[in-house]
């Protein structure tokens, strides 16, 4: 039997880590809207002029949560990811 080569070994910073509150299980499995394009996300409303948290794929299947009013919303997507994103970048299903 032959040799594998493994990969050397990378320790991911905290950073990387989702936040116990921002993770709905089990995720859902019925979706009200979309993103129409690639949606950038944050786990906490307080700043939104820091740097995203991350990125929603385009049509990536959401629940909506709650409307904040003031352009922005709670969705939870297919993996139980729960974020602030823009509501205009939603499409209702």
């Amino acid at each position: 039997m032959g040799r594998m080569n493994r990969p050397p070994v990378v320790v991911l910073p905290d950073e990387a880590l989702v936040p116990d509150r921002n993770v709905i299980a089990p995720a859902p499995n019925t979706f009200t809207h979309v993103t129409v394009h690639a949606t950038p996300y944050w786990f906490d409303s307080a700043d939104r002029e820091a740097r995203p948290d991350g990125e929603l794929a385009a049509r990536a299947r959401v629940v909506l949560l709650v409307d904040e009013g003031d352009g922005r919303c709670r969705v939870v997507d297919e993996r139980g990811l729960y974020v602030q994103v823009s509501g205009a970048d939603l499409a209702a299903l």
